[in-house]
């Protein structure tokens, strides 16, 4: 499992000039926002301007499971001006304020660092300005010579506007796959997966995209190779679509790529119908897509008219009636296998599980 740096209590859209610190009240728990991080650690802060250099990162306090609910000021940098703009930037003693999720065994061992949206510099806060942000973001590196992914989620508690471990154990599992060479003796699965990421022209399709965070990664891994070819389309509900359209132009600014094609759509699985360019995929990404577990029927449906040759599955245990996919997939019309082929720890506790599926023959 993982765990995050968030804000219980966020920044203010705005802030006068003449203001000395800001009110916030930091918060680090596992995506749920249901476990605090049982440690002690300190958080660090820096504040980010475009109009400045960065400021020294320093010590806002030492997080302590038994001060969860305390809010602390944030000191503001000296000089402000009108017009400014400041975006807050967290993250834990020992860490920096970018996420590595290059290597799926050291990442998330301390928690993931968050920065704000911007704040603005006024005169005079406005009645607008006492409202509290709605966004946060988190910026994570794939590895030397692919500028980094900067994803948007939001504060809200709806589930598909959020980060979630499943995604990002998966994430940096397939970053390390295309990343390294094969080893003697490698999975013969893994290699199928692979295989199908790196063949020229691969159409890959992603259910329940949420945030859009596995469609990101893998467009800026595959935008950075040279003369490459592949197309993601990362789907979900119509409520999602607006983040997931955010993001993705976010990561088109920083990794222009004119041979490797990334589009948010709406796939709603109790949906009979499907759009072509979704019936074509040659594999099907999947990351925390079993918390419902109603909906399997839907989601098994979706998979048989979509066929794909190469299911890709990141999985998390939170209920162990979760489980029953495994076998509803067998028992269906699919005769699909999950087969687990890695587990990515990060901060310990439930591992995110990668499971690959296939079709059973004969």
């Amino acid at each position: 499992m993982f765990f995050y740096l968030s804000f219980l209590r966020p920044p203010p859209v705005e802030c006068a000039a003449s203001s000395t610190s800001i009110s916030i009240t930091p918060q680090i728990a596992n995506d749920l926002r249901t476990e605090l991080y049982r440690d002690d650690i300190d958080i660090m802060y820096t504040w980010l301007s475009p109009t400045r250099a960065p400021t020294t990162s320093r010590k806002l306090t030492t997080w302590r499971a038994t001060n969860a609910y305390k809010p602390l000021e944030v000191p503001l940098p000296p000089g402000l001006r009108v017009g400014d703009e400041l975006v807050l930037v967290l993250h834990v003693g020992g860490g920096g304020a970018v996420c590595s999720i290059e290597n799926p065994d050291t990442v998330g061992r301390t928690p993931l660092p968050v920065r704000s949206a911007p704040i603005r510099v006024v005169k005079r806060p406005t009645a607008a300005g006492d409202k509290k942000q709605e966004i946060v973001e988190r910026t994570f590196y794939l590895g030397e010579k692919i500028p980094p992914v900067r994803v948007r989620e939001q504060t809200s508690f709806d589930l598909d506007k959020k980060m979630w471990d499943s995604g990002l154990g998966l994430s940096s599992w397939i970053v390390n796959l295309l990343r390294t060479r094969p080893s003697v003796g490698e999975d013969a699965l893994v290699e199928r997966v692979r295989d199908c990421l790196v063949n020229a022209e691969c159409k890959i399709l992603e259910l329940g995209t949420g945030t859009g965070f596995v469609s990101l990664m893998l467009y800026a891994l595959l935008a950075s190779l040279p003369s490459w070819r592949a197309r993601i389309l990362g789907t979900d509900l119509p409520s999602a679509l607006p983040l997931i359209e955010h993001n993705i132009a976010s990561v088109k600014s920083k990794s222009p790529s004119d041979g490797v094609s990334l589009e948010g759509a709406v796939l709603d699985w109790d949906e009979p119908c499907i759009s072509s360019s979704a019936q074509t995929a040659d594999i099907v990404v999947m990351a925390d897509v079993t918390y419902n577990t109603a909906a399997f029927p839907s989601l098994i449906s979706t998979l048989k008219r979509l066929a794909p040759p190469l299911v890709l599955m990141g999985y998390k245990e939170r209920d162990l009636a979760e489980r029953d996919l495994w076998r509803m997939l067998e028992e269906s019309q699919l005769r699909m296998k999950l087969v687990r082929v890695e587990d990515v720890r990060g901060a310990g506790g439930a591992p995110v599980e990668v499971w690959v599926g296939v079709y059973h023959t004969g």
